[in-house]
């Protein structure tokens, strides 16, 4: 059932579930291993994990060779026996990894001619932070006809979890005798259906290919290749910080393209440009705040449009999206000068012009003024005041929260014609209702339904439903929109709620919660309310710590203002902080029809 059905009452009970449709890469190896059956091995294991992948709607490109780029990929699977990892494409590994990817490093167990690949293996999880764990002497193996030292050990979900595997046991291969760091996991479907390993985060590295393939105990070795295809690491049972960004003066939103973060940094009159894997790396994108040799009275301001981005002036800039199209479009709330502002990335000498509002002037536009141009208005028509934050759905369509204005607005990507959401111009409120209508009504009129209103709009974001979700400040609320109508979707426990994340599904919602230092995650709304969870902070408690690896409900936020999802990964705002704290919320595995 679509989001859409249920709003009829309200909202759809969903459940989170892992994700489906990601873009995958099988690094297949080398040909010509010399080693007796590698490759038809390797091949078969190619072809059989792709068939899975492919059963769940992923996108799966198979190479022999490493792409100079691997940014579009959300999972990397490298399948192989004898050849080392070499040094550049360890790094590009732990890049995708430190971007909150998944990678999964598949070698073989028992023999010195697997040697290099495997120490390869271990040095990307020990880079990774993952210990440094250690192998067996002498060598032994997970099949219990084989010499070598065996043992006995406990199967860990989720890789005998959301498949159940029915009973299985198993004997420790001859690979990993100390997990390091990281979760331990062994399996066995059949003497030859085996795997053993380790999970750090979202890197898995696994000994023993054979369960791989297909070919031995296929039906429950494939339950199991399901599992690790769905994987959710945080075996505390939470969510876990996945990297912190710091340095970033004040951030007040983010939004995440090509492996980099574009922070939007009111401190400095700025938007950033910060590698994902090292916040050192930072480069302006747009404003000239940043500059030293300017005055700091000129640092903030308006000095023209279809101007290069770099020389332009910015006032206060609050909110950044990026065009999910693929145009490559940054848009920025650029909340003092009471307009949305546009650079296209990528591109030297990138111009800055204005997508909607009249930069400088600003103004409560109600009905009236829209009827002046017979509601049609070019979003550069008309004025803003104060916008706070800004997001795209799925078209490219513009969505703002005209925060002074208790609005949110609409900017049509294929007209350019700008529309109100939701909310009443110049007036605050909190009552459910519908978009249009007048602002009250008399008293014991039936015939009479006051538009809804909010107050202090401050956060906006879309679902792949077209479901639109604001952090509506003021009301301590979160409101939702569905064609012409405004619901309540949580309120209460919220203390200035100023910034709000949806899955593509809509089955999750994300939001900061500004007031409470705090991140929560509102699931399976209905009609009665949503189930509740803090995923990032501690209630009421200020703080600066927080440790990659580690639970995210164990990491003392400050402020944290804005929330962006990417993926899995969740990149939250943490303003008073200068830091940009990633999570990852992978959700727990589910069962596959």
């Amino acid at each position: 059932m679509k989001l859409r059905l249920f709003f009829a009452a309200l909202f759809l009970s969903g459940s989170v579930s892992a994700v489906w449709g990601e873009s995958v890469l099988i690094m297949n190896g080398v040909s010509g291993s010399g080693v007796g059956g590698a490759d038809g091995s390797r091949t078969a294991a190619t072809n059989n994990l792709s068939s899975l992948l492919a059963s769940q709607d992923h996108s799966v490109t198979v190479v022999s060779e490493l792409p100079s780029d691997i940014s579009a990929y959300a999972t990397i699977w490298d399948i192989d026996f004898v050849h080392a990892i070499s040094a550049e494409t360890q790094a590009k590994y732990l890049q995708h990894f430190r971007a909150g990817k998944r990678l999964y490093l598949i070698g073989e167990n028992d023999s010195p001619v697997f040697a290099a690949r495997n120490a390869s293996m271990l040095a990307v999880l020990g880079a990774a932070g993952g210990g440094a764990p250690v192998f067996q002497a002498p060598a032994g193996d997970d099949d219990p006809v084989e010499n070598g030292p065996q043992s006995i050990e406990a199967v860990f979900s989720p890789f005998n979890g959301p498949n159940p595997v029915s009973t299985v046991s198993f004997a420790a291969p001859g690979g990993v005798t100390t997990a390091g760091n990281g979760q331990f996991i062994t399996f066995r479907t059949s003497t030859k259906a085996t795997g053993a390993g380790v999970a750090f985060g979202r890197l898995v590295v696994v000994f023993d290919v054979n369960f791989l393939e297909g070919v031995y105990d296929a039906t429950r070795a494939n339950l199991l290749i399901r599992n690790l295809i769905a994987y959710a690491p945080a075996p505390s049972g939470g969510p876990e910080v996945a990297t912190i960004l710091g340095g970033l003066g004040r951030p007040f939103d983010v939004a995440i393209h090509g492996g980099y973060a574009y922070v939007a940094d009111p401190s400095t009159h700025t938007v950033w440009k910060v590698n994902l894997t090292n916040a050192a790396d930072k480069t302006p994108v747009a404003g000239i705040g940043w500059k030293t040799d300017v005055d700091p009275q000129d640092r903030q301001g308006f000095n023209g449009d279809g101007i290069d981005a770099l020389q332009a002036q910015l006032d206060n800039p609050s909110g950044v999206a990026i065009d999910p199209t693929g145009t490559g479009t940054l848009y920025i709330a650029d909340t003092g000068n009471h307009a949305v502002r546009k650079v296209a990335l990528g591109i030297a000498g990138a111009l800055i012009t204005t997508a909607a509002g009249i930069p400088t002037s600003y103004g409560v536009v109600d009905a009236a003024g829209f009827a002046t141009c017979g509601n049609q208005c070019p979003a550069t028509s008309l004025q803003l005041f104060g916008p706070r934050s800004v997001a795209l759905d799925q078209s490219g369509n513009l969505y703002i929260a005209d925060r002074m204005n208790q609005q949110v607005k609409r900017v049509d990507k294929a007209t350019g014609f700008i529309f109100v959401v939701a909310g009443v111009a110049g007036e605050t409120g909190s009552n459910n209702g519908p978009v249009g209508g007048p602002a009250f009504c008399a008293p014991n009129d039936p015939g009479c339904t006051p538009a809804a209103k909010l107050n202090s709009p401050t956060g906006v974001a879309v679902d792949g439903e077209g479901i639109v979700y604001i952090a509506d400040e003021g009301n301590n609320r979160i409101r939702t929109v569905l064609g012409a109508n405004v619901s309540t979707l949580l309120a209460g426990a919220l203390v200035r709620p100023t910034g709000v994340a949806v899955t593509s599904s809509g089955s999750a919602v994300f939001i900061a919660d500004y007031g409470n230092h705090r991140i929560q995650r509102a699931t399976n709304c209905n009609s009665d309310g949503c189930a509740v969870d803090t995923i990032a902070g501690t209630t009421g408690t200020p703080g600066s710590s927080g440790t990659p690896g580690g639970p995210a409900t164990a990491a003392l936020l400050n402020s944290p203002i804005a929330v962006t999802l990417d993926g899995d990964i969740l990149y939250i705002s943490d303003m008073v902080n200068g830091r940009v704290v990633a999570v990852d919320v992978t959700p727990a595995p589910a069962p596959i029809p």
